[in-house]
């Protein structure tokens, strides 16, 4: 492509096509990034957390050293890097962290919310995956109590059917 009036627009395709992914912890195992790769990015609009996560998938991120300034409350309490508004000031107004825009709050979809709900009660009790021979009940979760009174009663019908 060249700076040529007229001619912005290439008209062959790529040459050079990688083989593999880039991998931002193949040369560097050092534990400043494991903890950059196992890092959350949180109480940040969908736009600002995509460009966060490029940041950290392509090792462009960098740590902050000193807590920033925030743009609101002029404190010295910015302590995450690329954003601009502390965590307590962009709670209080509902904006982003980030760029400054108001927050929109997602619906979980209902699959998400059975997903919740299932590891909830699997947390609350001790419970056992259980995967039974009808393709209905596959991988349903059972507490404990349940799989011994099941157990029961296949060695009732066990005794029964001998």
């Amino acid at each position: 492509m060249s700076c040529q009036k007229g001619n912005a627009c290439r008209s062959r395709p790529q040459k050079y096509q990688n083989q593999t992914s880039f991998k931002n912890n193949l040369h560097d195992n050092s534990h400043k990034m494991k903890l950059i790769n196992n890092m959350e990015v949180t109480d940040v609009c969908e736009r600002c957390k995509k460009i966060i996560e490029w940041k950290i998938k392509y090792k462009k991120y960098k740590i902050l050293k000193a807590p920033m300034k925030c743009i609101k409350c002029e404190q010295k309490a910015v302590k995450h890097s690329y954003h601009n508004i502390c965590l307590p000031c962009a709670k209080q107004q509902g904006i982003c962290s980030k760029c400054g825009q108001k927050l929109e709050v997602e619906e979980k979809s209902s699959k998400e919310k059975k997903k919740n709900k299932t590891l909830l009660y699997m947390n609350q009790q001790p419970s056992i995956r259980f995967a039974c021979i009808n393709k209905d009940f596959y991988d349903t979760v059972i507490s404990v109590e349940q799989l011994k009174f099941i157990g029961v009663i296949y060695f009732l019908v066990f005794l029964f059917n001998t």
